[in-house]
């Protein structure tokens, strides 16, 4: 299995030689393209290149080229790979990428009359390619620029790298597998933070609408049925009737609610007010999708935008809830909670690898030693094999 997401991003014009890799070229492509169908491909796509329980990154790419080239652009797709050593080494789509069209989408396209049904035909679908082959230099320069130069002191060259490389990074990495985060999640603040956080419950209440065992019982019913693309080929639900049938009729209705946005309000919250006319450089701030990774159109139809946000709701969205609007004293006494459960957490799933033998405890917890210094500090946890801690 290939778990190596570096490699070689094709060029525009290798696939399609007559397009420029200008930004003019860019903006014409996306003046046909309708939005909130290009927006939704964002992240279909977004979720077949990330997903975790597809490891082999030929297969996840041949899912995503199959959608959308010809069988003669699938060609020089395979021309330029035996060029750059093999397929395994090749990228066409990415998550990175894929975030970086979005948001130029939100900008320059608009609703065209037949939204819904654009990416039926052929020419939308060859544009929307062209553009994200485009989108990937522009997530190139803004992730790495100069950032590999090697003006200075090596120590300030390396540290100037090092950004970079984890922005890569994180442009380029698999989702984790979102059942296990739901797991994790649910068994952390449920069993532990609870324990350590008596007003988890109130606070989660007030904050969200909802009890916090209800937003973990919505979030795992989008990601058992919309965030495999094995499972369900679009990742597309109506959130006003997706439910209907359940037990979870109106609650479901407000986790949508506070868990989603409208493309209009996502063009606000990444845009403002900026203008259309002229190339804009400024700092791409993924806030805005983690706190609402589900994106709601007037047409009713909603997605996942980026499954890896998504993901992040699973295992740690309750603490962000919970501290957002607090005083930066009133967080740390959240975050503080937080800090032991997990660290109690941790020593139970040691405890359960080394159970004690003869009586004797082989996980010991919250030590306290002096250093070589000779100031007191403490251990959350060590494994003794029997021998007595100096």
């Amino acid at each position: 299995m290939n778990f190596n997401q570096t490699g070689v991003f094709i060029p525009v014009s290798e696939i399609f030689p007559s397009v420029r890799n200008d930004f003019g070229t860019f903006k014409t492509l996306l003046n046909d393209i309708s939005l909130t169908d290009a927006l939704f491909w964002c992240a279909r796509l977004n979720l077949i290149v990330t997903n975790p329980l597809e490891k082999e990154h030929i297969t996840r790419q041949q899912a995503a080229i199959d959608l959308f080239l010809t069988n003669e652009e699938i060609k020089e797709v395979n021309r330029f790979a035996l060029a750059h050593g093999d397929a395994t080494k090749i990228t066409v789509f990415f998550r990175g990428q894929l975030l970086e069209l979005l948001r130029w989408i939100l900008l320059y396209c608009r609703n065209l009359p037949s939204d819904g049904k654009t990416f039926e035909d052929l020419n939308t679908r060859k544009k929307f390619v062209q553009a994200a082959l485009i989108a990937s230099d522009f997530w190139s320069k803004r992730v790495y620029g100069d950032r590999f130069s090697l003006d200075g002191e090596i120590d300030t060259a390396r540290k100037r790298a090092l950004g970079a490389i984890r922005k890569a990074i994180e442009g380029t990495e698999l989702c984790p597998e979102l059942t296990r985060s739901f797991g994790r999640g649910w068994t952390i603040f449920m069993d532990y933070f609870r324990d350590q956080y008596n007003s988890l419950d109130s606070e989660f209440q007030s904050s969200v609408g909802l009890s916090i065992g209800d937003y973990f019982k919505c979030l795992l019913i989008i990601t058992v049925h919309f965030a495999n693309p094995k499972s369900n080929n679009t990742g597309i639900f109506n959130p006003r009737t997706f439910a209907d049938s359940t037990p979870l009729k109106d609650i479901f209705q407000k986790y949508i609610a506070y868990e989603s946005q409208s493309v209009d309000e996502l063009r606000s919250v990444l845009w403002g007010n900026v203008g259309k006319t002229e190339e804009i450089e400024l700092p791409y701030d993924y806030l805005p999708l983690r706190e609402k990774p589900i994106l709601c159109s007037e047409d009713d139809r909603a997605i996942i935008l980026d499954p890896i946000f998504y993901n992040e709701k699973a295992s740690i969205g309750p603490l962000f809830i919970l501290t957002k609007n607090k005083t930066r004293s009133q967080a740390n006494v959240v975050f503080g909670a937080f800090g032991k459960a997990f660290e109690n957490y941790t020593c139970d799933i040691l405890d359960r690898m080394f159970p004690n033998i003869d009586g004797n405890k082989q996980v010991l917890r919250n030590l306290k030693k002096d250093d070589l210094d000779g100031e007191e500090l403490e251990i959350d946890a060590c494994i003794s094999k029997g021998q007595p801690i100096q």
